[in-house]
């Protein structure tokens, strides 16, 4: 019969083992089957090892060899407070912004901002001939007192726009030369294209506006081509009108187009005088210009 462990168990235990030490020391030690004496403390750890089933005794951890678990390496069944106070988590992270992005035509400064960025850089900007050098006359928001080239009616802003900004271009080579950029952003891609679709409209009655509009004589206007950039296709025409005060055999030229990139724009102006505008197919100033146009809208982005 198994016996039950009581509440005694150690005295008795105890009790056993200096019995046992006591025999231990009376037998024949050339006997194969007798065990090599060993300390109280060994014998006794041996007994109780012997005697008590594991499942009726707790097990002390600190009374074993093997290192318990830290926190550092806990179980992630059994998580603390102090574990997240300790060791770094994703909960002490910055939260991911769930503010939802700013409806276009409403971010704040970032597009005056962009329609500045947009300019051209004197020194980018192509001119007549290969000794051509623009300097920036002027530069600032809005469209100007007066809209530039024959073929505008309103601002950029009256058909869409939310920024606008004018750079105006002069050269020290002549006095009658000059280019105007005119760059915008609108709400989005959809009404950038609206807007050019306008741009066109104006352009077919570009003839018109600037005789009765304008009050202009002798007006010319071309029909629009199309020129390719980095952002897409360029549209551009040119307009002669006269007579030029001293030079009854010259023209004034202007030379107008625009190119979008997404949700900004670009509308450019060019105006010169002469008695003929002959240039390469491709390598008109105002295709050059568009090209270029094209850069500082991607750099603006």
């Amino acid at each position: 019969m198994t016996r039950q462990p009581t509440r005694r168990t150690g005295y008795a235990l105890g009790s056993l083992a200096a019995t046992m030490m006591a025999l231990a020391g009376c037998a024949d030690v050339s006997d194969t089957g007798a065990r090599t004496p060993t300390t109280g403390s060994e014998s006794g750890s041996a007994a109780i090892s012997e005697s008590v089933p594991a499942t009726t005794t707790p097990v002390d951890p600190t009374a074993t060899d093997e290192p318990t678990p830290t926190q550092a390496t806990g179980s992630p069944s059994a998580p603390s407070d102090s574990k997240t106070t300790e060791l770094p988590s994703t909960s002490s992270l910055p939260a991911p912004s769930t503010a939802a992005t700013p409806p276009p035509g409403q971010g704040g400064d970032s597009r005056p901002e962009r329609a500045r960025k947009s300019r051209i850089p004197a020194a980018a900007l192509p001119g007549f001939n290969d000794e051509w050098v623009w300097q920036q006359a002027d530069s600032g928001p809005g469209p100007g007192q007066h809209l530039p080239g024959l073929c505008l009616q309103s601002p950029l802003t009256a058909i869409g726009a939310v920024a606008e900004h004018r750079t105006d271009f002069v050269s020290d080579l002549a006095d009658t030369e000059a280019a105007v950029q005119l760059t915008a952003v609108l709400p989005d891609e959809q009404t950038a294209r609206t807007a050019s679709d306008v741009l066109l409209t104006w352009q077919r009655d570009c003839a018109t506006h600037a005789r009765s509009g304008l009050g202009l004589k002798r007006v010319k206007v071309g029909g629009p081509a199309e020129t390719p950039t980095d952002v897409g296709v360029g549209v551009h025409w040119l307009s002669t009108y006269g007579p030029v005060e001293g030079d009854p055999n010259a023209a004034w030229f202007v030379a107008e187009g625009f190119v979008a990139d997404g949700d900004t724009m670009t509308y450019l102006v060019m105006t010169s005088v002469g008695q003929d505008y002959n240039y390469p197919p491709g390598r008109t100033p105002i295709e050059l210009s568009l090209q270029a146009a094209a850069h500082a809208l991607i750099k603006s982005r």
